[in-house]
């Protein structure tokens, strides 16, 4: 009420610590419950209220019961992860169950789940023409460059360097925010992240020696906290799965300095073949 343009109702989260609090997809395992709880919100902000869910709590069948008190409601958008809370992560995303959607309800309908690349991408619009777009979710901690390439229909490919700086400008941003998260917000309104770096190696080593050099004016050294060199490896292990076999080195994740980190890198890069990377 006070200027948001849109609030978004999380009814997707399968996590049990979520799930157990009823919140998430909690919200899916009773229908009239979920009704209720969009219609509160709905009532009071119109169609200020986008909605996220799953196929439904258990099973798929659930799916048009939960849609039934949505179709004629003028929601911001529906997103649609073509799971069920049961099915958590595993399986596939059942994208006819989003063309279902858009061909039950007046609000614009996004999918989401399995985009990993470009080809998964084309192949989910094949099934579900109508959506609205797409959401990206794990895709793109895979491949932080999957925009790119879908917008682009082409491969990307990176040169080391690049792809280094890349990963040194994630971890300063991390530390920073973890000891003086009003500095990071501070040098990010003042434009510090308003461009995009694409694949441009001295672009990629300009945002790594500013945030560099802002870590080292607040704290004076240069090495990660072990929150913040454990929240790179997390990143990383899904990373990985984008980068040729070199970059799965066991030693990346048994790191317990980023300098150590950037050796096994640095190795890794020693031996690839000659060139760019190419992302997949």
């Amino acid at each position: 009420e006070q200027g948001a343009q849109i609030v978004e109702v999380n009814c997707g989260c399968p996590s049990p610590v979520v799930v157990g609090n009823g919140a998430g997809s909690a919200l899916l395992e009773h229908a009239d419950k979920f009704w209720n709880f969009v219609e509160g919100l709905h009532s009071a902000l119109g169609n200020k209220v986008a909605v996220k869910m799953r196929t439904g709590f258990f099973a798929e069948s659930e799916f048009e019961m939960l849609l039934e008190e949505l179709k004629n409601k003028d929601l911001a958008r529906l997103t649609v992860h073509g799971r069920t809370r049961a099915d958590r992560y595993l399986g596939k995303a059942r994208w006819s169950r989003i063309a279902d959607a858009t061909n039950m309800l007046r609000a614009p309908v996004y999918g989401s789940g399995d985009v990993n690349d470009i080809e998964s991408y084309e192949a989910s619009l094949k099934i579900a023409p109508d959506v609205t777009g797409v959401f990206l979710g794990r895709g793109a901690l895979r491949n932080p460059w999957l925009f790119t390439e879908i917008r682009t229909k082409k491969r990307v490919h990176m040169a080391p360097k690049a792809l280094k700086h890349a990963v040194e400008t994630f971890a300063w941003i991390q530390e920073l925010y973890e000891i003086n998260e009003a500095a990071l917000i501070e040098t990010v309104k003042q434009g510090a992240l308003s461009g995009y770096a694409e694949v441009e190696v001295d672009a990629w080593e300009k945002l790594s020696n500013h945030f560099h050099s802002l870590l080292k004016q607040q704290v004076g050294w240069e090495q990660l906290s072990r929150g913040s060199l454990s929240k790179l490896k997390m990143l990383w292990n899904y990373f990985r799965s984008s980068l040729p076999d070199a970059f799965f080195d066991a030693r990346f994740l048994r790191a317990s300095q980023f300098s150590e980190f950037l050796n096994v890198f640095d190795e890794a890069c020693r031996a690839l073949p000659e060139g760019n990377i190419e992302l997949w």
